[in-house]
């Protein structure tokens, strides 16, 4: 009589930043864990850099490691060195120490390797390496792309696996829009031709899924949105007393983002006498290539006369972000593009601080459900100001959505709700 299988092998493909944490990276990082939880045998695969996380999850080795990728895409004749060779370049300290300069690649450059990788051109060796892997050590019912810009292995995943491969959606839009031409028209292109070796598709949110259902041509029973969720264990005692009124600022501190809207409308609280005492604390991380923008947004602090009532606290651990976060009064990132969910959003929440986003993106949703905050117009310090004075002033209101958003968060946005969807949704695809 045939074994019966128990459970589930479920891969996570998810590219590493090599030296800092972002909001995709910690999403996939839960969500692995919450999957153990559901027992699913999981394995995550690091690709390009290695993974940041905010606590140890064991993972495979590392795959197409970006070293070798650049090297192989400017100078073909690497495509013909050596194993060994491969392999030093894949060093997970040297990866570590270039990752620091990722930002410095040309427009051109971005816009011809992320076209290389949805058209799975070039790194094939690297490609037969991770399937010969995967078949050999693994054997998934399922794969996960960590979002979409990975699908050029789907095809072949399918095929030489025999599995089922699902995709999380979450923000690709944006960076494609950035691309120059004509690699982002190409670029969206053949994203959309290769949908059909995606099994399922799982947006963070249903107005991100709306958008790439729409972008993408997807069927509508190809999409099914998964909220994002937190990991709530070890957080602090909540903060009820706070004597020093603080405006919290929490993600990767880059433009986009909108920590330079968030200080106009810091400067311009700051010229009320009753805000005498407000503070700014920017949590984030920073990496030698965004530094400069972090300096911009001191300087323009420091022009308007305000910096001694700013904080800022770079590169943290969990522990100390939370630490820091749990002091803050609200909580704003007033982000310049429309955001697919916004990880900050939650973490803030669960320890009951309420939140300040611009009206665009998929924020009006989130906050219609998690009922803890206000929206702004969107790239307007001055009404990103008077949102903030609205919460600032109103001490009931506060503890209002405090008290419902925390409680939101705890019912529906944890990492197990989000685990628990996925894993169902694995179950009904593969079973």
């Amino acid at each position: 009589m045939p074994l019966v299988k128990t459970m589930l092998k479920v891969v996570m493909l998810t590219p590493g930043t090599g030296n800092f944490f972002c909001g995709s990276c910690l999403r996939d990082h839960s969500l692995a864990k919450g999957l153990m939880k559901n027992g699913l045998d999981i394995t995550m695969v690091p690709l390009y850099l290695p993974h940041v996380a905010e606590d140890d999850l064991k993972t495979s080795p590392l795959f197409f490691g970006g070293i070798n990728l650049y090297l192989q895409k400017k100078f073909p004749v690497f495509n013909k060195s050596p194993q060994w060779f491969r392999h030093l370049l894949d060093h997970p300290v040297l990866l570590k120490f270039v990752s620091r300069f990722s930002g410095m690649t040309s427009a051109k450059d971005l816009g011809e390797m992320t076209l290389d990788s949805l058209e799975m051109k070039g790194p094939q060796v690297e490609f037969e390496q991770l399937l010969t892997w995967l078949s050999e050590s693994i054997k998934p019912d399922c794969v996960i792309l960590s979002n979409c810009l990975l699908i050029g292995f789907a095809e072949k995943l399918k095929d030489k696996l025999n599995c089922k491969v699902m995709s999380t959606l979450q923000g690709e839009d944006s960076f494609l829009d950035s691309l120059e031409e004509p690699y982002k028209s190409d670029s969206w292109t053949v994203l959309k031709e290769k949908c059909q070796f995606i099994d399922l598709f799982m947006p963070v949110s249903d107005t991100y899924g709306e958008i790439m259902q729409r972008r993408l041509e997807l069927a509508p029973e190809k999409v099914q949105t998964v909220y994002n969720g937190l990991d709530i264990t070890d957080l602090p005692n909540l903060n009820e007393h706070k004597p020093i009124p603080k405006i919290g600022f929490l993600a990767n501190i880059v433009p986009g983002k909108g920590l330079m809207t968030l200080a106009h409308a810091f400067i311009e609280l700051k010229k009320q006498e009753k805000y005498k005492v407000l503070k700014l604390m920017v949590l984030g991380s920073v990496t030698p290539f965004t530094k400069d923008h972090l300096e911009t947004v001191k300087t323009t602090l420091k022009d308007a006369g305000v910096f001694d009532d700013c904080q800022f606290e770079t590169n943290l651990s969990r522990e100390d972000k939370f630490k820091f976060l749990n002091e803050a009064t609200i909580l704003s990132v007033p982000a310049t593009y429309g955001e697919s969910f916004g990880l900050y959003l939650i973490e803030a929440l669960a320890l009951g601080v309420p939140v300040v986003q611009p009206d665009h993106g998929a924020f009006k949703e989130i906050l219609s459900k998690l009922e803890g905050g206000l929206l702004c117009k969107p790239d307007d310090a001055s009404d990103l100001a008077k949102a903030c004075s609205k919460l600032l002033d109103d001490e009931s209101l506060r503890q209002k959505l405090s008290e419902k958003g925390r409680r939101n968060v705890l019912k529906s946005f944890t990492q197990e709700s989000m685990a628990e969807r996925v894993a169902g949704l694995i179950k009904e695809n593969v079973c």
